[in-house]
């Protein structure tokens, strides 16, 4: 009687690996409604521009970012500006500043800049070839991050015709001392002409 031949077999058995130990989880987009701007506690109009803000660098609002040290090295503020007007307006976002309550101004910077300070460290050690679990982990999550703020940030020029609304989250690089006393500027051009509407806004 023929023998048949023994073959070895090996199981190769997939370790998925857990996340859970890591810092943070899996960022997930959160959208931000955008309202009238005369809806918002903080709100005013000179000119035709009417023009909201809301702070979010409260711990209520670090979960729309993903990112716990986000509010605490930046200061995002939500600006919502509508042209009610007539004539054409131009908003260049680095118009926008911050003022503290002791004359400090903040500049407002892209999403980009900002994730570039913010985004989780890996080590980039490769393993047989490729990227440990970890490091795919926080590169991938790095992404959305990046993604997602950038698709929240307000843009960076505008042209507003007569009805038109836009909106988004200005990041401002640093902290004021207190929130207290604190305002947004903002500085809009009129295209047909040199004038300019200058807009305070007091986020308390």
């Amino acid at each position: 009687m023929r023998m048949k031949p023994i073959v070895a077999t090996t199981a190769l058995i997939l370790a998925v690996p857990s996340f859970s130990g890591c810092e943070g989880s899996w960022h997930t987009a959160t959208p931000i409604p955008i309202r009238p701007a005369n809806t918002y506690a903080l709100h005013a109009q000179e000119c035709g521009l009417s023009a909201a803000a809301e702070p979010f660098d409260t711990d209520a609002k670090v979960e729309t970012f993903g990112s716990e040290k986000l509010p605490r090295s930046f200061t995002p503020i939500l600006l919502v500006v509508e042209n009610r007007a007539a004539e054409k307006l131009h908003l260049d976002r680095s118009n926008a500043k911050l003022v503290c309550a002791d004359g400090t101004i903040r500049k407002a910077i892209s999403a980009l800049a900002m994730y570039e300070q913010l985004r989780d460290e890996s080590d980039d050690e490769f393993m047989f070839g490729k990227l440990s679990y970890l490091n795919l982990y926080v590169l991938e999550n790095n992404e959305r991050k990046k993604t997602d703020w950038m698709a929240k940030e307000f843009p960076a020029e505008t042209i507003l015709t007569m009805g038109r609304r836009t909106a988004g989250l200005l990041y401002f690089r640093g902290k004021c001392g207190t929130q207290a006393g604190r305002k947004l500027h903002i500085s809009v051009d009129k295209l047909m002409s040199p004038d300019s509407i200058k807009l305070d806004l007091d986020l308390g």
